[in-house]
């Protein structure tokens, strides 16, 4: 059951007239809003008001006075919280039932600059590519302030003198990064930006944010050899040896720095290289004799880019030639009685490997001999004692042939020989002069004798020297006759070289000169003399056509039986 009391529209307390709107700054603390005043139509004790707050007070920020009704701001207001207040004060008599009555009180925060700027997140991330045109949008930054009006306005500004040097703007109004000017990489490739937000409060409040900005790279740098190359391999390292890594540098980074090699130039494909590792090995069999130093491009590309450098690789020696004579067989012919010590003949060798103790020969004798020795150093080969040429009724006897074996030897390690044959014939020595088998040679010739007939031979002989002593060549050597005479150098025979119809001169003279091939040669000389007699141009006639002669019978033998006679032009 609900019991239902009315009461009289004039018994309820009167609120006095007053200002009810106001107006605080959200930094006041413990103020005097208002003082409220009501009055009661009753008397006595009944009429007696209290003052209390009926509603509207959020956050209990303010108080009454019961007895005075004096409203105060007993806490702090904050108007980002509550910008306005409708607080209801109610005015209440002592009767019983009590009546009351109501009023509204409208209160209004006003903003103070008490809220500094805050950013989405303290640390901003973003990238940028490098070698693009400005201006390339990076990033948006934002920050909020939770004042009022002018006191949450905020504007953006590059904290410190971080604006000096960098490639970047900021949009002070929104927040907006832009690039200006090409960034490159290589030169730097991060930035770090503080960013202060600014409100427009007095006094002013900030905020700070990081922004990482990191430069993306683009392909746009050549790898870079790091050094020249040059190795040493020997010439007899097996194929897959190691000889030295190219490597490279790329100022780009990730793949754009990786590198692969080849080889551009290769002679002969003596050699390989790791496309990946840059190390270079051996590929094919190397001989430092053939060709002691190569020549090797490399090329390093790194997708775009493409770099080239020299590799000089220089073949080391090895042992690995024997010494080579010059001959395969030496023979030296040594006139006899030369001086005890004689220089007999030089044997000479050479040996392919580089330069040095592998290619550095000495000689010598295979086994020891009586006769000879040799230089260890120059091949030289020298007689101990005096040769003698040694007769036989057959000639030369087989002990003027010398046989010896000569070694080169080279100075590698370990060392390589070789041998070689030297023949070593004592010969005659030219002990005698040929002699011509005549004193004088004379011989009449025709005036009608034709070019290169022979007309006479002279012949000398050497009959105590053999071989080379006893060879005999001949020459003219003077006479008044050598413009039309010739002698033949080895056989002797005179032969005309010009016509001799006509001259006046009929005896002509030659000198022949006869000379072995000894050393030294000897020679002797002879005369020879021609007479040119008139050619037989006529028959001889008889002084009669015929004969007639009668002979009587029984003319005995021998009888002088007719004379005939002729004549001859």
């Amino acid at each position: 059951m609900v019991n239902v009391y009315t009461q009289r529209y004039q018994l309820f307390p009167r609120f006095h007239p007053g200002l009810r709107s106001f107006k605080f700054a959200e930094s006041s603390e413990n103020l005097l809003v208002t003082r409220v005043s009501a009055t009661s139509p009753k008397v006595n004790e009944a009429g007696k008001l209290m003052y209390y707050i009926a509603g509207g007070n959020s956050g209990n920020a303010f108080s009454v006075n019961p007895e005075m009704g004096e409203v105060r701001l007993i806490g702090g207001l904050d108007r980002e919280t509550i910008s306005a207040y409708e607080l209801w004060l109610e005015a209440r008599d002592s009767d019983i039932p009590s009546l009351a009555s109501a009023v509204k009180l409208e209160i209004l925060v006003t903003d103070v600059n008490d809220n500094a700027p805050v950013f989405e997140k303290p640390i901003y991330n973003a990238t940028v590519k490098e070698e693009l045109e400005p201006p390339l949008f990076v990033i948006h930054v934002q920050a909020f302030d939770a004042d009022y009006g002018v006191n949450g306005n905020v504007e953006y500004r590059l904290d410190g003198d971080d604006d000096v040097n960098l490639p970047f703007s900021l949009d002070a109004k929104t927040g907006k990064i832009h690039t200006t000017e090409v960034l490159d990489r290589e030169a730097k490739d991060q930035y770090r930006i503080i960013i202060k937000a600014v409100d427009h409060g007095t006094p002013q409040k900030t905020s700070s944010a990081t922004v990482y900005i990191k430069v993306l790279d683009k392909n746009d740098n050549p790898p870079r050899f790091t050094r020249l190359f040059s190795a040493n391999v020997t010439e007899n390292a097996p194929i897959g040896t190691f000889i030295i890594q190219v490597t490279s540098s790329d100022k780009d980074i990730n793949m754009n720095a990786n590198a692969t090699y080849s080889f551009t130039e290769n002679p002969g494909g003596k050699f390989h290289i790791d496309p990946v590792s840059g190390n270079v090995t051996v590929a094919g069999w190397l001989d430092r004799e053939v060709k002691d130093e190569y020549l090797l491009k490399v090329a390093a590309v790194d997708g775009s880019w493409q770099a080239e450098t020299p590799l000089t690789v220089l073949i080391q020696d090895v042992n690995d030639n024997v010494p080579e004579f010059s001959l395969p067989e030496y023979t030296f012919n040594i006139p006899e009685l030369i001086q005890g010590v004689s220089f007999i003949g030089q044997v000479s060798a050479t040996d392919r490997d580089k330069k040095g103790p592998d290619s550095f020969v000495s000689y010598s004798l295979k086994r020891p001999s009586d006769l000879f020795r040799i230089d260890p150093s120059s091949g030289n080969i020298l007689s101990k004692q005096v040769l003698y040429y040694k007769r036989t009724l057959k000639g030369s006897s087989s002990e003027n042939r010398h046989v010896i074996q000569v070694v080169a030897t080279d100075h590698g390690n370990p060392p390589l020989s070789s041998e070689v044959t030297v023949l070593i014939n004592v010969i005659d020595s030219n002990n005698n002069a040929p002699v011509f088998q005549k004193e004088f040679y004379f011989s009449p010739i025709p005036e009608s004798a034709a070019i290169g007939l022979s007309v006479l031979r002279v012949i000398a002989e050497d009959k105590e020297d053999v071989g080379i002593n006893a060879e005999i060549e001949y020459q003219k050597t003077g006479g008044n006759g050598t413009e039309y005479f010739s002698v033949h150098k080895k056989t002797g025979w005179v032969t005309v070289s010009s016509p001799l119809i006509g001259l006046k001169l009929k005896w002509f003279a030659i000198n022949i000169k006869a000379t072995d091939k000894g050393v030294p040669p000897r020679s002797s000389e002879v005369a020879t003399v021609f007479a040119v007699t008139e050619e037989n141009r006529f028959a001889p006639a008889f002084t009669a056509l015929s004969y007639q002669v009668v002979i009587p019978e029984n003319e005995p033998l021998l009888s002088e039986i007719v004379t005939v006679t002729a004549t001859d032009e």
